[in-house]
């Protein structure tokens, strides 16, 4: 399967308006908690801020639904982590 690059625009779309949300959520809370905390438990935190707004995302890619529960999880996890990644030596 090859992927349409033009279809799949609005998914990363999203995907970059989560990332810029996590991280403005993320700065929030090393800000609150500071980076001492747990990184797991920070991450963790950025990844609950995350996954509370992708629940209502349904993104489909050629009629097919891509996001079960356990992948937005994952998604929103990975982007925590991405986010963590770039906060943690502000």
């Amino acid at each position: 399967m090859k992927l349409n690059s033009f279809k799949m625009l609005p998914f990363a779309k999203e995907l970059l308006t989560l990332l810029q949300e996590g991280l403005n959520d993320g700065a929030i809370i090393i800000d609150d908690y500071g980076i001492t905390l747990d990184e797991d438990q920070v991450r963790e935190r950025i990844a609950q801020k995350i996954v509370t707004k992708m629940v209502y995302w349904q993104p489909k890619y050629e009629d097919k639904e891509l996001l079960d529960e356990p992948t937005r999880l994952a998604g929103a996890r990975f982007l925590a982590g991405v986010v963590f990644s770039l906060l943690k030596d502000k």
